[in-house]
This record gives C-alpha cells, structure tokens and sequence, in this order.
C-alpha cells in the first residue's frame, strides 16, 4: 500500500526559530532520495517555504497557502489553485475597509505572486509583520485603495491593530473558509480568509490522487490543521500542538524542538 505523508511546516517540521534542524534536514533528503513519499501543507507560500526548508525539496507537489496552491516545489509549476471569484473578492474587501481594517491581499498580477497592502492604513501590528519580510519581492504597498481590486486575489491576512477580529470572524466563516487564532510567533489575533473551497484538507486529497496513495498520514500543530486531521487515514499531533489538534490526533509524537516528525519518518521507513 502507498503511503503518502504529509506534514505541517511552522510549529511541527520546523524547529521554533523557524528553521530544520541539521538532523532534520539531513534525514529528510536521505529520505526523499530514497523514494520516501513526502510533502508539507502549510500557510507559507512558496518563496517563504523555500527559504526556511533550507533545500529540502519534495519530488511531489507541496500545499500552499492553507490549501490555496498545489505546485512543485523546484519549479513553481501550478498543479492546482483555488481563488475567489470576482464578486468574492469584491464584496469581501468592502466589508474589510468599511471596517476600517487593513488586509493584506495576496493575489496574481500579470501571472506573478504579489502581496498588498494599503500602507496609509497600516498600524503597529501590521508593520511589524511586513518588518520581517523586507526583501520579499512580492511586496506591493498601496496609497489607495482602489489597488486593491485589480488584483486576481486567493488569501486574506488580517492582524488585529484598532479593530477586534473575532466578531468579524464569526460573519465571515458563514461565506468563506476562516481561521482566527494567535499568530504562532508574534501571539497577535490573526484573521485569516479563503475562498470556501479551499483548503489543506481540498489540497491534500487532490495530492493523494495526484500521487495514487492509498493511505494519507498528516502531521501538525494548529487549529488551521484540523481539516487535513478530519480527511487523514492516521493523523498525529506534536507534544507541542494546541488541544483541539490532540483530541483529533491517532496519537502524540515528541515536540518540534525534538524532531518528533522526522523522526517517526525515519522510523516508518526504514521498519
């Protein structure tokens, strides 16, 4: 039987500095040389993933995006991608800005990835998040926002600055795929929106078909992991994992500051 496995990138492959430890990342290209059938789901997009992989890269499609993208790590090749319709995206950013609420849209242009933001609107929380991205090339900062419409969007951050997140969340979540939470690094509310049928459980079972597995195993940490849990075969939690995640879990594997993921991979293979 083929297994497919997949993991979680931020707070279950990676260690908390963002980063594969020197085990990790030795012991996952053996593996992936070897012909271990793996990729990762996560909310990062592709240039991001890249960098705190450092190298690693599976020979089959990864998720990004929570579920927007499925596309080959090496080339950047599209296999499937999920985005709102105009009238989504329209509706949705004059909800936002009625509120008074800055999002970051990320969205194509001319065929490339792009983020915008409306930088007149920015506040504390916002600029401290764009402040760790300086040299991304998908930075697109606006003085109005009429920008942000022409733009074929996919994915909506909202940081919490002025405006509570939570009531919005609970509107939204009716129309559209929502997650709200604490950001994993900086602890500020996050909001995040995608289109209803996007998501790492949509994404992961068009990768199961992809791949012809028969057996899908998932791994991870956060409440946006819980509808790749739902549609897994077997599904495991790290010992760092938020509780909703545990619950769901077949069981529990040893932090990421342990490498619990990697090594339970090694584990199964080599059984």
């Amino acid at each position: 039987m083929k297994t497919l496995y997949l993991s979680d990138l931020d707070g279950t492959l990676l260690t908390p500095a963002q980063n594969l430890s020197p085990y990790a990342a030795r012991t996952l290209r053996r593996l992936i040389r070897e012909g271990l059938p793996f990729s990762y789901a996560t909310a990062r997009s592709r240039v991001t993933a890249s960098v705190v992989t450092q190298g690693i890269c599976p020979r089959l499609p990864a998720v990004y995006h929570n579920g927007i993208f499925l596309t080959q790590p090496a080339t950047g090749r599209v296999v499937r991608f999920w985005g709102f319709t105009p009238r989504e995206q329209k509706d949705l950013l004059d909800c936002l800005l009625s509120e008074g609420i800055c999002p970051i849209v990320y969205g194509l242009q001319e065929g490339r990835e792009r983020f915008f933001w409306l930088e007149p609107m920015a506040g504390e929380n916002l600029n401290a998040f764009l402040a760790t991205r300086p040299d991304d090339p998908r930075r697109t900062p606006l003085s109005a926002p009429e920008g942000y419409y022409g733009p074929s969007a996919y994915y909506f951050t909202c940081i919490e600055d002025q405006v509570p997140l939570l009531p919005l969340y609970r509107i939204l979540r009716e129309r559209f795929y929502c997650i709200y939470g604490n950001d994993l690094y900086s602890g500020k509310p996050w909001l995040e929106i995608l289109p209803k049928q996007a998501s790492k459980a949509t994404a992961a079972l068009a990768l199961k078909q992809w791949a012809g597995a028969e057996e899908l195993v998932c791994f991870g940490d956060g409440i946006n992991d819980l509808p790749l849990f739902e549609i897994a075969d077997r599904c495991y939690a790290v010992e760092n994992a938020c509780r909703e995640l545990k619950e769901k879990a077949d069981g529990i594997l040893p932090s990421n500051r342990e490498d619990g993921v990697v090594r339970f991979l090694e584990e199964e293979w080599e059984k």
